[in-house]
């Protein structure tokens, strides 16, 4: 038996449009991707056998094929030909369920990442991306990380600048639920429009301030003006966060700081009505946390 153990990482949309329907069904996207330092942990075991797949996870979401994991390590398994092993997936969660930080997508990412590496298939990054677009419109760009333009149903992907050191506070409101189908079916009904261009000028300046003004999330134009996202928003404009936006679909919702302290006490400050997190922007490393000879 060999295994490895990962740290899978939320992500954050600095921005996003969604734009019209395909004729599929599926939405085309466009946004500003960025991973983020809340970690689910993903350990993958590798054993001979006949191409089970065993998936485990805590924190209240399904276990087995209701794990999109499950589906990541089948794909997985068919692009490299192999039904002689055996696989098992054990998920920790800490990124919270649900809630627009991609945590499942990122276990999938995780695991496509992670069989790669135990079974010496050597896949390049594009191969594993392919694979991972098969799985989920988040998983190619939780395979790639750092800061990326997604277009597509999220299998067009490209590097950027960076995003600047900054704190990052994300905040996800107690007892709010935000249905993705839902949200997706009000969709085309929303005119408002942002500009990528902007946000990926600001990035190229290293300016949150200037991230900011071009932050755009399309899916807050649906939320009804009661929602606890806004709460949260206005909250942490008043403390001092440079650039504050739901992320994905929600109801998470983060603000920028460039000074640690303060980022501090809006987490201090907000930790009543949500579950809230202090977290830097992540890199593209490998996460490995532990691994078999």
């Amino acid at each position: 038996m060999s295994y490895i153990k990962l740290k899978a990482p939320a992500k954050i949309n600095l921005f996003l449009d969604v734009m019209g329907k395909r004729d599929d069904g599926y939405h085309d996207l466009c946004s500003v991707m960025q991973t983020v330092g809340i970690f689910d942990t993903v350990t993958v075991e590798l054993s001979h056998g006949g191409g089970n797949i065993d998936v485990l996870c805590d924190g209240g979401v399904p276990s087995g094929r209701e794990n999109i994991a499950y589906a990541a390590a089948e794909k997985f398994l068919e692009k490299a030909g192999r039904r002689d092993v055996d696989v098992k997936i054990v998920i920790e969660k800490t990124i919270p369920f649900c809630a627009g930080l991609g945590g499942g997508s990122s276990d999938a990412a995780t695991v496509i990442i992670a069989l790669n590496r135990l079974m010496k298939t050597s896949f390049d990054t594009a191969a594993l991306c392919d694979i991972g677009a098969r799985v989920g419109a988040d998983v190619p760009f939780l395979i790639k990380r750092g800061t990326c333009v997604v277009g597509g149903i999220g299998d067009i992907i490209r590097s950027c600048t960076p995003m600047p050191e900054c704190a990052v506070v994300v905040a996800v409101p107690v007892c709010e639920k935000i249905s993705t189908a839902e949200v997706y079916s009000k969709i085309d009904a929303i005119s408002a429009k942002g500009s990528a261009d902007e946000m990926l000028s600001a990035l190229s300046e290293c300016s949150l301030s200037k991230m900011g003004k071009a932050a755009f999330n399309k899916f807050e134009y649906i939320l009804p003006e009661t929602s606890g996202v806004f709460e949260i928003k206005r909250a942490l404009s008043s403390l001092g966060a440079n650039a504050v936006l739901m992320s994905g679909s929600g109801p998470a919702v983060f603000g920028l700081f460039d000074d640690v302290k303060r980022a501090k006490e809006a987490a201090m400050s907000l930790s009543e009505g949500a579950e809230t997190f202090i977290c830097r922007p992540t890199r593209r490393d490998d996460f490995i946390l532990d691994e078999s000879e």
